[in-house]
């Protein structure tokens, strides 16, 4: 069924030495073993299920059978894990091997027939345990980079409950001499009555290495009430390795264990927790990856043990005066799989006087900070009027004169702010947002709205929506529809999408969608819409900036390109034709976009960061024939090209005239 079992030296990448590791597993590649992520790392809106193993630039590298088993399930899509591979041990462990460009002869061919069966390209397959068995040691497939913007293998082992599980946990083992290290900390109060040097706020405190794995915090802050602490971590296998993260990570108070997270396993089902367990504004913000070491409201991954949440009370802890104040320290350890461990440290005092405030970074809107269900202000930032108002929910009354905070609860429905430079800013409309319960807002200033179910959110939380100050125009193809918003904060975690609509000055031509502005590569990105009436629909998964504009530009469909391509499993050449389709409005629908040879539709197969459109010609008609394609975007605008393609005998294709809309 599968090619010939590998010997067990194309295990390694070279001759074994006194210091390679013991491998109780073989690893799915005959090749160096060096990873660009780990596993539990963050990705947006999931936690990342597997390895990513490199493959050094090249496609084709065979995937090895790590056991025993089966091959149940085989899946292809243009998104997400591209070609993958579900192989089931005989333990009922599952090993999955994604971003494929290839498989094993007899299950390409049984991809093929479900492909042509559903007359498309994306299908999901299941087998029983006697169609494809399998011995450890068979190729099932070879890399590629499928799905992914590079070539590498996504290797992912889960358990008998479909659970990702860490494979350095279960038996993969690496070299790794290297200790995780410490970016940088943030404080981050959890409460309005708390403080950080005197602010309701977080504080950043960068850190600095004083020797082998170890770091110290270079400044000491000054702490009141109840507050949590995120660590920017970094882990290496070695030089060239990714940025990795790490196994464990324990958080101590004065000798006292407040925390220990260990990325060993998850449930898919939690996976979406990763907006709780990593601070949002600066991952969205700054592109920093902290990791929270306390418990957010709503939180249930696994592997996550707290004492008292993690939530650090400095009165509450027992520790000698100095001055009328507290001293403390707070200890961060963070370990890899081969227990190479970096520690750092972090003081900060507890009592006696607050320092003088100073105004910080105002983050997502402008003299605000937001976190969950806390809410803190400066006086600067809003009307001396609004200012008031606030101050009467505030938890501390009027504030010091330069700052109040507030929790959610304490704003009983929406109220609109207005900026405090002379009150020319856009209008800032707060929200308060309850779990549990829905939450329906129509801004009639802003055009636009917001509706949030019973599970929107995983908790109570403050959201905000304003007109977008900043001018940004869209692509050449696309043409605005109305003006942008912004939905805030930027910490804010969605566990499920949110409705926004935006009403339109007339009725919509089916054209319209709204587009959310990517603010790293400045460019606007098509968000799935409904047109209905005046009113355009979408859902979000996460704050920004929003938008509706009008695309009523087609795809442009390049000159196609036939090759030969050698297939990796038997050495044969297939013809392959290459369609490139350019659509820097709504972008291209690879679901609605056909190819046709000789009037018979193709399998096709999108490669949306190439934006090429690729077909495999497993029986190509001899001599010329007729090519044709329809290429269609996101909101239905269409293009076609109909062009005379003959072979050349093994070597490749020439093209003769087209006619292209």
């Amino acid at each position: 069924v599968f090619l010939p079992l590998l010997v067990v030296a194309l295990w390694r990448a070279g001759p074994a030495s006194a210091s390679d590791p013991v491998q109780a597993r073989p690893w799915p590649l005959p090749i160096a073993i060096n990873l660009t992520s780990s596993f539990a790392e963050y990705r947006a809106g999931h936690l990342h299920a597997g390895l990513d193993i490199k493959t050094y630039g090249r496609e084709g590298v065979p995937c090895i059978a790590v056991g025993d088993g089966y091959v149940s399930r085989l899946r292809a899509s243009p998104h997400g894990y591209g070609k993958a591979v579900y192989l089931t041990l005989e333990g009922g462990e599952v090993a999955v091997y994604a971003h494929l460009s290839e498989f094993s002869p007899s299950l390409e061919l049984a991809l093929f027939e479900e492909q042509k069966k559903e007359n498309r390209y994306r299908v999901d397959v299941y087998f029983d345990r006697d169609r494809f068995p399998v011995t450890e040691g068979e190729i099932l497939a070879y890399t590629g980079r499928t799905g992914a913007s590079a070539p590498h293998l996504h290797f992912e082992f889960r358990d008998k409950n479909q659970n990702p599980v860490n494979p350095l946990s279960h038996g993969w083992t690496l070299e790794d001499n290297q200790a995780p290290g410490i970016r940088g900390v943030v404080w981050i109060p959890l409460d309005a009555h708390s403080r950080i040097d005197g602010l309701c706020r977080a504080r950043d405190v960068k850190v600095k290495r004083t020797g082998p794995g170890t770091f110290v915090a270079v400044d000491t802050v000054h702490v009141r009430g109840r507050v949590g602490i995120g660590a920017d971590i970094v882990d290496r296998l070695n030089k060239t390795s990714g940025r990795l993260a790490p196994y464990t990570v324990e958080l101590s108070v004065d000798g006292v264990l407040f925390t220990s997270i260990k990325m060993e396993s998850f449930s898919y089902g939690h996976t979406g927790e990763v907006e709780l367990a990593y601070d949002m504004e600066r991952v969205r913000r700054r592109n920093r990856h902290y990791l929270l070491l306390f418990r957010r409201a709503g939180e249930s991954l696994w592997n996550r043990i707290f004492q008292n949440g993690g939530v650090i009370a400095p009165d509450q802890l027992e520790k000698s005066r100095e001055n009328g104040r507290r001293v403390h320290t707070a200890v961060v350890r963070t370990f890899d799989r081969n227990g190479n461990v970096g520690i750092t440290s972090i003081p900060f005092v507890s009592g006696g006087e607050d320092p003088p405030p100073a105004v910080a970074d105002a983050g997502g809107l402008a003299g605000c900070y937001f976190f969950g269900d806390l809410m803190s202000v400066q006086k600067a930032a809003f009307m001396e009027d609004d200012w008031a108002g606030l101050s009467a929910l505030a938890a501390d009354g009027a504030g010091d004169g330069f700052q109040l905070a507030l929790d959610v609860g304490r704003l009983q429905g929406p109220r609109a702010l207005r900026p405090s430079a002379n009150g020319e800013g856009p209008v800032v409309h707060l929200f308060p947002v309850r779990q549990g319960k829905k939450m329906f807002e129509a801004v009639e200033s802003l055009g636009a709205g917001i509706s949030l179910d019973e599970r929107s959110l995983f908790a109570d939380a403050f959201m905000f929506m304003s007109a977008w100050p900043h001018r940004q125009k869209g692509s050449p193809e696309l043409s605005p529809g109305g003006s942008p918003v912004v939905v805030g904060p930027a910490s804010l975690a969605f566990k499920r999408s949110a409705d926004l609509w935006f009403v339109l000055t007339g009725p919509v031509e089916g054209r319209e969608a709204v587009y959310r502005l990517d603010e790293r590569k400045n460019e606007w990105r098509y968000n799935g819409s409904e047109a209905r009436g005046d009113t355009v629909y979408t859902g979000i998964r996460s704050p920004g900036v929003y938008q509706v504009f009008v695309d009523t530009q087609p795809p442009r469909i390049s000159t196609p390109v036939a090759s030969w391509r050698k297939s990796y499993a038997t050495g044969d050449a297939i013809p392959e034709i290459a369609i490139g389709l350019a659509d820097e409005g709504s972008g291209v629908d690879p679901a609605s976009t056909e190819v046709r040879i000789n009037g018979e539709k193709q399998i096709a197969r999108w490669d949306a960061f190439v934006k090429t459109m690729f077909v495999l010609l497993r029986d190509p008609p001899p001599g010329a024939y007729e090519l044709s394609v329809v290429a269609v975007d996101n909101v239905g605008n269409r293009s076609t090209l109909e062009r005379r393609v003959a072979l050349s005998e093994g070597k490749g294709g020439e093209e003769s005239e087209d006619d292209a809309q």
